[in-house]
């Protein structure tokens, strides 16, 4: 448990490093094995550099399984973090508050409907979270594989993108973070699918933000479409 928390949070820390040298381990592996094409002989490893077997297999990348487990962790300290967060508002509303004073405010049922509500909603996050960290991933190596394709780049895209994706999800340790940790997921995940598309994709700095940016552009085309069609709907209509 200690090594796969000291991989995850090393993969956090280090995304573009990290990226870089899982890039390394595979193109090592295709000098081993001959299958990388057109190399001088100059840019061949050493002997002493190649890694053996049992060294590519520490080294490789964390599978789905092991990061959504670290990660259910952290999202479980973030529901924590809600319960916690709601139990305080109430004690402190009320030893701020009168009786009379919170009865003005809100009624009983209305506060207690709500703190149900709440912590329904907090204790649901945390167990539908693996259905929702499966179709984020899931969404981003689509993504990824589509974008790859189209410009051309070369390797198993499977595997390479499954590292990136993967390692991306290490940007779960900010929901540690009270308050801020869920804004500061989205901006290292970002951050980590970034490393990973300049690093182990060896994508330029445009491809790379295009990709990052696809979804927002894509959900704004989407919106406008729906807009533009209801305008014109409505000036039909009328």
């Amino acid at each position: 448990m200690m090594s796969l928390f000291h991989e995850y949070f090393l993969a956090f820390l280090h995304p573009f490093k990290n990226q870089e040298a899982l890039r390394l381990i595979r193109d090592r592996a295709m000098d081993v094995s001959g299958t990388r094409p057109l190399r001088l002989a100059g840019d061949l490893f050493e002997e002493d550099e190649i890694p053996t077997s049992g060294e590519l297999e520490q080294a490789s990348s964390l599978d789905f399984v092991e990061v959504l487990g670290m990660s259910w962790f952290f999202a479980a300290i973030e529901g924590f973090y809600a319960i916690l967060a709601l139990h305080l508002g109430q004690v402190f509303f009320q030893s701020w508050s009168t009786p009379n004073d919170l009865a003005l405010l809100l009624p009983i049922e209305t506060t207690m409907y709500t703190q149900r509500v709440l912590l329904t909603a907090a204790l649901a996050k945390v167990v539908f979270f693996p259905l929702i960290f499966w179709f984020y991933a899931k969404f981003w190596k689509v993504l990824i594989k589509f974008f790859a394709g189209l410009f051309q780049v070369a390797g198993d895209l499977n595997k390479i993108v499954d590292q990136v994706v993967n390692q991306s999800m290490t940007a779960h340790f900010m929901l540690s973070v009270p308050i801020f940790g869920r804004m500061l997921r989205h901006l290292f995940g970002l951050l980590h699918l970034f490393a990973g598309l300049r690093n182990n994709l060896q994508m330029s700095v445009l491809q790379s933000v295009v990709i990052i940016l696809s979804p927002a552009i894509i959900m704004t085309m989407i919106t406008s479409f729906f807009m533009v069609s209801i305008l014109y709907l409505s000036s039909v209509s009328f």
